[in-house]
């Protein structure tokens, strides 16, 4: 069985999987639609995401608001770099959305190909979307 690929974000080396985050020593877990988020961000790095595009991508199973996304964009903002007043990682764009500022490269590789790139990301989004499913599926029949 192959194992999931990790990437990195930044200084930050992430594992969907595990729903966390690894900078150094530092670990940090993430809530699943949080990762959601952040990969959703990473599977185009420096392009805007449109509010809306967010909300239906990292919740489509729910009635999501400007609030449930803000708040979860500011909670991997205080992850990502707690110590900084305007994130590195995450832009806003008034009155568009969000970017993801930080370059993005699958784990222990020198950045590849766009397509290349572009393909493991929508493969790791991919397998944390089954994840969703599985666990909607998991409370739906308990």
């Amino acid at each position: 069985m192959k194992e999931i690929n990790k990437l990195e974000i930044g200084q930050w080396i992430v594992d969907p999987m595990a729903l966390s985050l690894k900078n150094g020593d530092q670990q940090e877990s993430l809530r699943l639609k949080a990762m959601s988020l952040l990969l959703q961000l990473a599977e185009r790095p420096g392009e805007v995401f449109g509010r809306e595009e967010l909300i239906q991508q990292v919740w489509p199973e729910t009635a999501a608001t400007d609030d449930t996304l803000n708040s979860t964009i500011a909670q991997l903002r205080r992850i990502l770099a707690p110590d900084e007043r305007v994130s590195q990682y995450i832009q806003t764009i008034p009155k568009k959305g969000y970017r993801l500022l930080a370059p993005v490269k699958p784990h222990g590789q020198q950045p590849e190909a766009g397509s290349s790139k572009s393909r493991d990301l929508k493969k790791l989004s991919a397998v944390v979307w089954l994840v969703v499913l599985a666990a909607i599926l998991a409370v739906g029949l308990t």
